[in-house]
């Protein structure tokens, strides 16, 4: 049942109504068929704009609805529409800069962009493949076709010429001129007949600018005022400032200059040529490249590093301090001033303004002092930007360090360790965490308390994220947000790989982001282990290159085939949100858990899965395995705790302990191998064993609840179904069995190999 209540104001939409349900992967996917919807993990419930409604009730039944008079009076057609026109009008976003008539309707970042080219000479467009950045170019160009007169576009790729000619007729009423002649004199006669004649856009390759005939036309289409402006597609092409197309680049200087490129440059030498072109840069290469870049190779030829990139980093923080109202930014995540390398006067200005005046500098006061600044539009989190501020100091601090060690070293190595050990404990002192907390009152604070228990009632206490197992949830309460460690743990080929991927899938599902560290398996091998637990393609069908993947749900007995697994990966791939790290991410070695705490941060994780604890490196780097691993599952916890985010750890039960014990009997907190610490940090463990086809999960600990539960399930490894078992007894019931084995399952003296 869904249960629908209307919103006075909505998170996201104006005029909203809240969707909450009982987690079910149908349901939840179509809600996510709708074209306008917004989950809310505080709530775990959606929100949807008011004219979405009859569509969901289209797709789930008027009888599956819980609602209020709200709802009915919200299937008025013509009071739909008109709340559909009004958000229509609302998502149009922020208003052009000039009152020009848009021949196709922008997007709302499409006229950021729009207004951002019309106050700017030199724009540079690194928009997603898809996102319009050719409607932007025309778009700004023809608004400014009086000042401009004549606009070229140079394609860096030949064969999306005429793909420009389509799209000026689409977006623009202007002519437009194909410089395409067989020889090179015919393209220069059309150059001529272009600057003279009414069309307004003139196409052109880059190919064709290698060729001095070319160059001098367009030279004097410049000079003569003919050409104001230079589109330039797939600018990327035109990275390297000593090949011919690069070369070729530099001498269109028109009054505006627009690039486009949908590809990334990794590498900052990449980034002259073409910032050159614009203008923006005007040093020589090796004076650009020797800033940014660190050389080093057989004669220091070789970029080996870089160098001054924290410029961007520290910026963009300053942007989001300078948009608060205070500097509880700073404070809560830890951040001094001495933390700022490269805006040093910037973060002192305003420290200085906050403790003179009590409050924080006006942008515009602030740029009158700083009139350099660039004003950014801040994307990344604060935790990132937090994370990568001290990581650029401490690597400051940490060089100068090592090299003195090396030198103590050279004296006294016994010594050189002694003093290295100090230095760290004073570095790892001047780059705290977080600022130093007074405590809090639960006496004078009970209110808060309150308002957390009736946030409880509304979610029917499922506070965390859901596992994807109701009964397990009515248990856990799901996986909870902060000082949450759960451990899978059970003895070696039961599925703690699958089982804990299984709970990943079910929180992707559910709209959550989701970091795994795979130490046993490729990226392929949990990508096809994925597509099973999602949409139960079969899993030695993938792994085989079969032609048949398995029986699909909820038909009779229809199978799936190549065709159906290829339109399931069309639609995917326009998806994301589900990270995968291995050892080849850290050139083949075990990572610690700051190496996997960074990569949480950076992809804005909402739950950290780590397959497995054996896999993982010590920071300490810890001789005894004992030792190693309650260091590990400490730090993992304290990860949890500082990112707020749940984190799953598989870990190995005792092959020893657990040998002895009767089939299908769980393993115990004692038995998790090596360590009796790995229990003891741990909020949550749940032992998982099979027997028969059936998963026995048994909370051996949880913190937070009941213990000593158990949950089964039929458990089909090849097909990815997870199913409640009806009967408490695995051997009375035979009900939501299969007749067939899944693929792969053979019989073992009694027991079944399952794959895992």
């Amino acid at each position: 049942m869904i249960t629908v209540e209307k919103l006075e104001k909505g998170t996201y939409f104006d005029d909203a109504f809240k969707i909450s349900f009982r987690y079910d992967p149908t349901t939840v996917a179509k809600v996510k068929e709708l074209a306008e919807r917004r989950y809310l993990p505080e709530d775990r419930a959606w929100e949807i704009p008011a004219h979405e409604l009859p569509a969901l009730i289209e797709k789930v039944g008027l009888s599956n609805i819980k609602s209020e008079e709200a709802v009915v009076q919200a299937l008025n057609t013509k009071e739909i529409e008109d709340k559909r026109e009004a958000t229509q009008e609302r998502l149009k976003g922020i208003k052009p800069v000039r009152d020009f008539d848009f021949k196709t309707a922008p997007l709302p970042h499409q006229i950021e962009a729009f207004n951002y080219g019309m106050e700017k000479n030199s724009l540079l467009i690194g928009d997603e493949q898809g996102l319009g950045k050719t409607k932007e170019s025309i778009d700004i160009c023809v608004a400014r076709k009086k000042e401009l007169i004549k606009t070229l576009i140079v394609c860096g790729v030949n064969s999306v010429k005429y793909n420009w000619e389509k799209e000026i007729q689409i977006h623009s009423n202007e002519g437009c001129v194909m410089v395409d002649g067989k020889t090179m004199d015919v393209r220069v006669q059309q150059l001529n007949d272009w600057y003279r004649g009414s069309s307004y856009f003139g196409v052109i390759n880059i190919e064709s600018l290698r060729n001095e005939k070319i160059q001098d036309a367009l030279c004097l289409g410049i000079k003569d005022g003919y050409i104001g402006a230079i589109i330039v597609d797939e600018i990327h092409k035109a990275k390297n400032g000593g090949s011919q197309q690069g070369k070729a680049l530099r001498f269109l200087k028109a009054p505006v200059k627009i690039g486009l490129s949908g590809t990334p440059m990794n590498k900052a030498e990449d980034l002259w040529n073409i910032l050159t072109w614009l203008g923006v840069e005007r040093r020589s290469f090796y004076s650009f490249r020797n800033a940014y870049c660190t050389m080093g190779g057989f004669g220091g030829y070789k970029v080996i590093g870089y160098k001054n990139l924290d410029n961007m980093i520290e910026q963009s923080l300053l942007c989001k301090v300078l948009d608060a109202p205070d500097l509880e930014i700073l404070h809560s995540n830890g951040v001094i001033e001495e933390m700022f390398l490269t805006c040093k006067d910037e973060i002192h200005f305003i420290i200085e303004h906050y403790n003179s005046y009590k409050q924080m500098p006006d942008k515009l006061t602030f740029l009158g002092r700083f009139k350099d600044f660039q004003m950014l539009e801040v994307t990344e989190s604060t935790d990132y930007l937090v994370y990568k501020l001290k990581e650029a100091y401490t690597y400051t601090k940490l060089v100068p360090l090592i090299e003195d060690t090396a030198k103590v070293v050279k004296e006294d190595s016994i010594k050189a360790i002694q003093y290295l050990k100090e230095e760290i404990e004073k570095l790892e002192k001047s780059v705290p965490v977080s600022r130093n907390k007074d405590g809090y009152d639960i006496i004078s604070n009970a209110g808060d308390r309150l308002t957390e228990y009736k946030k409880r009632c509304e979610v029917k206490g499922l506070i965390g994220i859901p596992t994807g197992i109701p009964k397990l949830d009515e248990i856990t309460n799901g996986w909870l947000w902060g000082e949450d460690l759960v451990v899978l743990t059970g003895r070696t080929n039961v599925g703690k790989t699958w089982i804990g991927e299984y709970f990943a899938t079910m929180a992707w599902n559910m709209g959550y982001k989701i970091l795994m560290y795979s130490g046993e398996m490729s990226t392929a091998m949990v990508g096809f282990r994925f597509d099973t637990l999602n949409k139960h393609f079969s899993n030695m069908g993938l792994l085989n290159g079969s032609g048949t993947l398995g029986k699909k749900p909820d038909t009779d007995g229809a199978k799936y085939l190549q065709e159906d697994y290829e339109k399931y990966i069309t639609q995917l791939q326009q998806k994301s949100g589900f990270i995968v790290v291995t050892p080849d991410d850290f050139e083949g070695r075990k990572p610690n858990v700051d190496e996997i705490k960074s990569l949480a941060i950076k992809h804005g994780a909402d739950m950290i899965v780590i397959d497995q604890l054996s896999l993982m490196s010590d920071k300490r780097r810890a001789d005894i395995p004992r030792i190693a691993y309650n260091n590990i599952s400490e730090d993992l916890f304290l990860m949890s705790k500082e990112l707020k985010k749940p984190v799953l750890l598989m870990a190995q039960a005792n092959r020893e302990a657990v040998k002895n014990r009767k089939k299908g009997e769980s393993p115990e907190l004692h038995d998790l191998a090596e360590s009796d610490g790995v229990g003891q940090n741990a909020t949550r463990v749940l032992s998982l064993s099979v027997i028969d086809g059936t998963l026995k999960i048994s909370v051996k600990k949880n913190r937070y609840g009941i213990n000593n539960k158990e949950v089964l399930m039929i458990w089909e490894v090849n097909t990815g179904y997870l199913k409640p078992l009806l009967s408490e007894n695995p051997e009375e019931s035979t009900e939501d069995k299969k007749d067939d084995k899944p693929d792969g399952e053979k019989d073992k003296g009694g027991e079944k190999d399952y794959g895992f």
